[in-house]
């Protein structure tokens, strides 16, 4: 259950998403590419890792070339951000996995001042991160991009916020999480507008939540254990 660092061993994320694609129809793995009005709520946590920003650049410039990568790649978005102003969340210790237990320093910051150090080293700290994460929102709202911070795990606010939006248009969930696509598929309502839930990288599977809803309902409970 744990390793020899006394961290939480790391679920088979990609496990449970390979039995899931098992069970489902192909036609439940395809989008449909046409011309339509689409809403895109976008894991802002894997969003994080996408621009590089290096030593050197303002955290002005860096949220600058983050609002550019979404707007220019992305239309009708909304991006949700964990939140880590309430101390411990759920996900700590893949953090603390992720950054290998190295933690930097605590930085305050304006917007015209240069990163110091590498963007991994500087968000490595939750605090740092929070804030950069305050810019981002900031920046991406003053550009017309609707952005929403959860007060700690977004994963359930982002599942959320794709039902919400399935109501009412054909919706795309963008992340990584095989989280997001049990939540998905748990909070899936009949009746509601095609509803995807897509990777962000080019060969990533992109799943048609109401198919797999269905199919997923019709298997046993095993599936989950």
């Amino acid at each position: 259950m744990f390793d020899k660092w006394g961290r939480l061993r790391e679920a088979n994320k990609p496990q449970l998403a390979d039995e899931i694609a098992a069970v489902v129809p192909k036609s439940a793995l395809e989008s449909f590419e046409e011309e339509r009005t689409v809403t895109n709520v976008l894991d802002g946590s894997s969003l994080l890792q996408r621009i590089p920003g290096k030593k050197g650049d303002t955290f002005e410039d860096i949220a600058s070339m983050y609002m550019k990568h979404v707007s220019k790649k992305i239309l009708n978005l909304v991006v949700v951000f964990d939140g880590y102003k309430s101390g411990p969340t759920t996900k700590d210790m893949t953090h603390n996995r992720r950054s290998k237990g190295v933690f930097g320093p605590k930085v305050m910051f304006t917007s015209t001042m240069p990163l110091r150090s590498k963007k991994e080293t500087y968000l490595s700290n939750s605090d740092n991160k929070q804030n950069f994460i305050d810019l981002l929102c900031e920046t991406f709202k003053a550009n017309g991009i609707d952005c929403v911070n959860a007060s700690a795990d977004a994963d359930v606010m982002i599942a959320k916020k794709g039902i919400e939006h399935a109501r009412e248009t054909v919706t795309y969930v963008i992340g990584e999480d095989t989280d997001l696509l049990a939540l998905l598929c748990h909070y899936a309502e009949r009746g509601m507008n095609d509803l995807y839930f897509k990777s962000s990288k080019e060969d990533g599977k992109c799943w048609h939540i109401n198919s797999v809803a269905v199919a997923v309902a019709s298997c046993p409970c095993t599936l989950w254990m």
